[in-house]
């Protein structure tokens, strides 16, 4: 069981306004079950994490990769391409693809270079991006977007978008 968690509480993303550090059990002295919040920091950490830095790691990047394109696509297709994309994602990132949402989609009126030919647009939304450069993560998801959906890399575009934490919400809280 968790015995202490610790919350952070200072700083311009500021969780619960205590002033400092306090265990959830300060908080609500009669907490029998913890309460579970991405941004924890466990004392003890969970099974099959080492620290509670790895903790954060896994959750910290909330990945969001939205995809337009003007394929159409099958529901077979689309299905196999969501599943690629989420566990990649997570690869490189070096995340937990519980956290990893991919939207695609196909069907979407667009043209590039004066042209209706296959191109798709991303936008990819994070708390983070981790060790890897814009440049590489740009090289990798165009390399898996030519290879799931046939998109020549020089027909996609991508935006990267840093989101703050006090900006991205989940389970009824902010980051």
């Amino acid at each position: 069981s968790f015995r202490n968690v610790h919350y952070p509480t200072d700083g311009p993303d500021q969780l619960p306004p205590f002033g400092r550090w306090r265990t959830a059990r300060e908080k609500i002295p009669s907490l029998a079950i913890q309460p579970f919040h991405p941004r924890a920091r466990f004392t003890r950490s969970p099974t099959k994490l080492s620290s509670p830095s790895q903790f954060l790691t896994k959750v910290s990047t909330m990945p969001l990769l939205h995809i337009q394109t003007n394929l159409s696509l099958t529901a077979k297709q689309t299905s196999d391409t969501l599943k690629t994309l989420s566990s990649q994602v997570a690869n490189w990132l070096e995340k937990s693809e519980n956290f990893v949402q991919i939207i695609l989609q196909p069907q979407q009126p667009m043209t590039f270079a004066g042209t209706e030919q296959p191109t798709a647009h991303i936008r990819w939304e994070s708390l983070g991006f981790g060790q890897r450069s814009f440049e590489e993560l740009s090289q990798l998801l165009c390399r898996l977007i030519q290879q799931c959906l046939g998109i020549p890399s020089e027909r996609i575009f991508i935006r990267f978008c840093e989101v703050a934490r006090s900006q991205w919400g989940w389970d009824g809280h902010t980051f």
